[in-house]
């Protein structure tokens, strides 16, 4: 417990001063990856010793259960927090947030907590590839297709970026394109206008 609680907090500090130069998608990508080859190695040392008779095995897994919890604490673990708040539109940010926060971390962190032990027990080893076959299903092709960088980009752009008009609270006349306009002209047009009000 001192390694984990000395170690993995320096993970997030260093995160935390170069997120900006990285950008956000890049450790998601990379932690899916290692979070994934971390778990493949934990399974398979499992598979060998269900038992944990093999010390040397046994030391090995306990490794990579803190090589995932590591990468997770450089990628995951602080990102999820600003990615999700950078991607809410204006008008519902709070509440979005709030819902990101109680649906998609405590919920799932409470249901794993609770499932985990049950899957262990009854699947053994077997139980790690279900993370593994999600990570290559689902969370590696959704973050690749679907989750644009919002590295060092405006919080009204972040609508722009996503197909949509970034216009906050501005007055509902002004949320119309005229036509002939680029969205260059129609954005600069909107916010020369807002500064009327």
């Amino acid at each position: 417990m001192k390694l984990y609680t000395n170690v993995f907090p320096k993970d997030l500090i260093f995160i935390v001063f170069i997120l900006d130069r990285v950008g956000r998608r890049k450790p998601l990508l990379l932690g899916t990856i290692g979070i994934t080859c971390a778990l493949i190695c934990e399974g398979a040392i499992n598979s060998q010793n269900p038992k944990g008779e093999r010390h040397s095995l046994s030391i090995a897994g306990v490794f990579f259960l803190f090589l995932v919890s590591a990468i997770f604490s450089w990628s995951f673990g602080p990102i999820s927090w600003v990615y999700m708040s950078e991607v809410m539109p204006m008008q519902i940010r709070a509440r979005g947030n709030a819902f990101a926060t109680g649906i998609g971390n405590w919920l799932v962190a409470t249901l794993f907590a609770q499932v985990s032990p049950l899957g262990l027990e009854k699947m053994g080893y077997k139980f790690y590839f279900i993370f593994v076959a999600f990570n290559i299903v689902i969370t590696f092709p959704v973050i690749f297709f679907f989750f644009k960088e919002t590295n060092q980009v405006s919080l009204e752009d972040i609508d722009l970026l996503f197909g949509e008009r970034a216009l906050g609270t501005l007055p509902e006349h002004l949320d119309k394109e005229k036509p002939g306009l680029t969205e260059m002209e129609t954005r600069e047009e909107v916010s020369g206008q807002q500064e009327k009000y």
